[in-house]
């Protein structure tokens, strides 16, 4: 982690969080971020002192947090950068307190800037998402149920509703990239609009005997697409093809390893879903995760620059 005020203020610059500089209103010159010379520490703002005419500008400082993600927040800038570091690798809220000693009395801290965590990598997902396949390219579909009843009293409690259980998924044959989508129902109907939105023409695609993909690419939009299927009932991999869908039943493993144990809330679902397609897009390309997150949430504020 970063070692000092100056030091944090400069990454959140280079990565575009805050500005990397401001402009004074009032006298129209280059402002300074402010040194406490008390402390010899880096305060948070932006000042002028900039002679005018003769006389010091003195206009009002502001925070350098104006305008970002972070602009509303109580924390200090460097507990949110050491529970984001927590967050993008993987650790439970649990672990972050422990490990930052933040929030002593209880988790609610931690939790909401997880929670502002998982929205902002859902955003990110769902509007940049690339597609998958393409021709020649294989991608593995499948439907995965998750029972929201935990057992004997214990464990996972997802409270959905019994047609809000199912989940489709697709991921590109050993890759990690995937668009997983909740869906009422597994019906022609509802899976095939979402294969058209987030799959490329010419894929090959594999799958099991579910009577839903029966002559699949007859109902695509997505053209000069291909289907394989194997019947699990006989074969893993199937003998003639070699189809198989080992790819994205890996993948649901993954994802249940991913949700937390205990008390999901229904309403939590889809940004837990995103964030993980967000954590396997970044793995996939072998991003800086601590780097990019907050590369992306300089894009999505930009627009609320001071």
């Amino acid at each position: 982690m970063l070692s000092n005020d100056k030091a944090i203020l400069d990454f959140l610059a280079d990565v575009g969080v805050i500005a990397a500089g401001h402009v004074c209103k009032n006298c129209g010159q280059p402002m300074r971020r402010w040194l406490e010379k008390s402390t010899g520490s880096w305060a948070r703002y932006w000042i002028c002192t900039k002679p005018k005419e003769g006389i010091c500008c003195k206009n009002k400082k502001f925070s350098v947090k104006i305008g970002t993600f972070i602009g509303d927040a109580k924390l200090s800038t460097r507990n949110i950068l050491w529970i984001t570091w927590h967050f993008v690798h993987g650790l439970t809220e649990v672990q972050c307190k422990l490990y930052t000693n933040i929030g002593q009395k209880n988790n609610a801290t931690i939790m909401r800037w997880y929670e502002i965590c998982r929205t902002i990598c859902d955003n990110w997902i769902r509007k940049n998402f690339e597609g998958l396949g393409g021709y020649g390219e294989i991608v593995e579909i499948d439907e995965s149920y998750l029972p929201g009843a935990p057992k004997f009293g214990r464990g996972r409690s997802l409270g959905w509703e019994d047609e809000e259980q199912w989940v489709f998924g697709l991921v590109g044959r050993n890759l990690l990239d995937c668009w997983i989508e909740r869906v009422g129902t597994r019906s022609r109907k509802t899976l095939v609009p979402i294969i058209d939105a987030h799959c490329k023409p010419g894929t090959v695609f594999t799958s099991d005997k579910w009577r839903a993909y029966y002559e699949l690419e007859k109902h695509l939009e997505t053209e000069e697409c291909l289907r394989y299927s194997v019947n699990h009932k006989k074969n893993f991999v199937d003998p003639e093809t070699g189809a198989h869908t080992q790819t994205v039943e890996g993948m649901w493993r993954h994802m249940n390893d991913f949700f937390p144990k205990f008390g999901l809330r229904a309403d939590h679902i889809d940004t837990y879903l995103g964030t993980f397609m967000w954590l396997c897009y970044v793995k996939q390309r072998k991003l800086d995760v601590f780097c990019f997150f907050f590369l992306q949430c300089a894009a999505q504020y930009e627009h609320n620059v001071y």
